[in-house]
C-alpha cells in the first residue's frame, strides 16, 4: 500500500444531494470526506483536489461520451460506449448532467490523470462479493482484514465506493491494471 498521498477515489454524486465521497491515504491512514447536503459538491472536489494535489483521480463517473458522438464512421451506438456494455453499467447519457460535470470537473485539471472507475465491478475483486448485498459493517470487517486503516468510520455506501474507487487506484499504481473498454472510453475496476 502506498504510504503517500498519490492518489484519491472518488464516488461521484449529484450537486446539492450530499452524496459526493472522496476516499485518500495520509499518514497511513484511510481518510473520507463527504459532501454536505444543499452544499456543491462541485467546489467541495475543486477544494480538496486544491488542497491534497493527487497526480491522479479515480472517479466512479463516466469520463467520456459514446464515440459517435465524434467519429460516426467508426462507431454507431448512441447510448452506450463498448465499456458501458461489457461491465453491464449504465449509459453516460442516462446520467447527462453528472457525466458533463465529471469532464468539466478533469478538463479543468489537465495536469491530474482521471480514471473512470466503477465500484460494483471492483467490488467482487476486492471484498469476494457484490457489495451492495453485504451489511456496511461486513464490508468494514472485509477492510480490517485487507489490512486498510481508517482516520474516520465507514458510514454509508458512497463512502465505500470512494474506498473502492481508491483501492482500484491503489492497485492501479502497484501494477495491477484491471481495465474494460477501448479508446471510446476505459473503465477500471
Amino acid at each position: 500500500m502506498d504510504t503517500e498521498l498519490t492518489h484519491i477515489g472518488i464516488d461521484f454524486g449529484s450537486k446539492l444531494a450530499g452524496t459526493t465521497a472522496v476516499s485518500f491515504l495520509l499518514d497511513g491512514k484511510i481518510n473520507i470526506r463527504q459532501s454536505q447536503k444543499k452544499k456543491d459538491a462541485d467546489l467541495f472536489l475543486k477544494n480538496i483536489i486544491e488542497e491534497l494535489k493527487p497526480t491522479k483521480v479515480f472517479i466512479d463517473a463516466p469520463l467520456s461520451l459514446p464515440g459517435v458522438y465524434f467519429d460516426n464512421s467508426k462507431f454507431s451506438n448512441y447510448f452506450y460506449r463498448k465499456c458501458d456494455i461489457e461491465a453491464k453499467a449504465m449509459s453516460p447519457m442516462f446520467f447527462g448532467g453528472l457525466t458533463a460535470r465529471a469532464i468539466k470537473i478533469k478538463d479543468k485539471y489537465p495536469n491530474i490523470e482521471f480514471y473512470e472507475t466503477y465500484p460494483k465491478k471492483a467490488s467482487t475483486n476486492i471484498l469476494g462479493n457484490e457489495y451492495k448485498k453485504m451489511k456496511v459493517d461486513e464490508i468494514k470487517t472485509i477492510f480490517s482484514n485487507q489490512k486498510l486503516v481508517f482516520s474516520n468510520q465507514l458510514l454509508n455506501f458512497h463512502q465505500i465506493d470512494s474506498v473502492l474507487c481508491w483501492i482500484v487506484g491503489n492497485n492501479f499504481i502497484n501494477g495491477i491494471k484491471n481495465t474494460i473498454g477501448d479508446e471510446e472510453g476505459e473503465i477500471y475496476f
